[in-house]
């Protein structure tokens, strides 16, 4: 009996860990992304500003 009582605590810890578990990886595969968009954006607007910084009209 209690080998049955081991196994159920055992798949309760697993699920608890399963869902911590894709609860990361959806956090890292939604804010992943938008990090890389910002930085990409942050880049690209000062390589843009240096270049036209010294040209003028």
């Amino acid at each position: 009996m209690l080998r049955a009582f081991e196994l159920v605590i055992t798949r309760s810890l697993a699920k608890v860990k399963l869902a911590e578990q894709r609860r990361r990886w959806q956090r890292l595969n939604l804010g992943a992304p938008l990090i890389l968009l910002g930085l990409f954006g942050a880049v690209r607007a000062w390589r843009r500003k240096r270049r036209d910084a010294g040209f003028s009209l």
